[in-house]
């Protein structure tokens, strides 16, 4: 189990820095364009944007189906690891929030906000996501 268990690890922190890097880089963009007085039109054909947009539907899947794996297997593990499943929660907020799934992302966010341990980053992290959908 040591081996799974290391596997889980690394997989949840690859899809936690990835998601990471992603809903900054889309909050980040939305507060410049709202800043500007930009609307969500796109100079690109709609082939590809249509691509585009099913590359990450498709991504938005796999981490879903992954993550909530890894999830269940933690919850009902005898021992649980509170910093594991922090950052799996964290990890599916930001799933749900890319796939504009808004009361999954409260649910979470409530969820998180609530423990006493959180760290600042994933804090900070879960008010910007936040404040993008009250911007919407």
């Amino acid at each position: 189990m040591d081996i799974a268990d290391s596997l889980y690890r690394q997989v949840v922190n690859m899809w936690h820095s990835h998601l990471t890097q992603v809903v900054e880089k889309k909050t980040e963009i939305s507060e410049l364009d709202t800043i500007l007085g930009k609307k969500d039109d796109d100079d690109r054909d709609s082939e590809s944007l249509d691509t585009e947009r099913s590359n990450e539907l498709a991504s938005e899947a796999e981490a879903k189906k992954v993550l909530y794996s890894i999830y269940e297997i933690r919850r009902n593990e005898s021992t649980l690891d509170d910093a594991e499943l922090t950052k799996i929660e964290h990890c599916l907020s930001m799933v749900h929030f890319l796939s504009k799934e808004y009361d999954k992302v409260k649910n979470y966010s409530d969820l998180l906000e609530s423990k006493s341990d959180l760290n600042d980053a994933i804090r900070a992290n879960l008010t910007r996501i936040n404040n993008f959908i009250k911007m919407k």
